[in-house]
């Protein structure tokens, strides 16, 4: 029990962390020890993308017993309902799998994206999907990860900020 609730409060700090504090912040909450580590549940051999209509664009994979779709247009990589998956060590795994695929650039333009910083741009989405009413328009675009250039490294705030044009006040976010 005691563990449960270790975990529970770890969980709780990476995602007040994450949400508030860029990336390169977080070293602090992001410290895993054996009692608080989060373990990936899958490995690279049980992510299996197939390409679903040979066209080198839709692609599907199973996570845990369900099926999701990926399609791939250059330098983006879409994930349908990303949300469900929320384990950040799988979230890597998959992306090292796409990344096997077709890689996305940086958003230098010159360097690739790694398959960590594409997992911390898909945990943003999620953050955001959970924290949002469904009343909010940003639920449904936040439902699908688009894993591309522009949101290299950015943080949920600077995300918002960048696509709405205003300061990001979590009042506002959360109506």
């Amino acid at each position: 029990m005691k563990k449960i609730i270790i975990g529970f409060i770890v969980i709780v700090l990476l995602v007040l962390g994450i949400f508030l504090f860029p990336k390169e912040k977080q070293e602090i909450l992001e410290q895993p020890n054996e009692e608080t580590e989060i373990k990936q549940t899958i490995t690279n051999n049980d992510i299996k993308i197939i390409d679903i209509d040979n066209k080198k664009t839709n692609y599907s994979f199973i996570y845990k017993n369900e099926t999701f779709l990926a399609t791939y247009t250059p330098d983006n990589w879409n994930i349908k309902d990303s949300y469900k998956i929320t384990n950040y060590n799988d979230l890597v795994i998959i992306c090292e799998e796409l990344n096997k695929i077709h890689k996305v650039h940086g958003s230098d333009m010159k360097s690739y994206r790694t398959p960590s910083d594409m997992a911390y741009e898909w945990l943003q989405h999620n953050i955001a999907y959970s924290l949002l009413p469904e009343s909010n328009s940003f639920k449904q675009n936040a439902k699908d990860v688009d894993l591309d250039p522009k949101d290299q490294n950015k943080t949920l705030k600077e995300m918002y900020e960048n696509r709405t044009g205003k300061e990001f006040k979590i009042e506002d976010f959360l109506k």
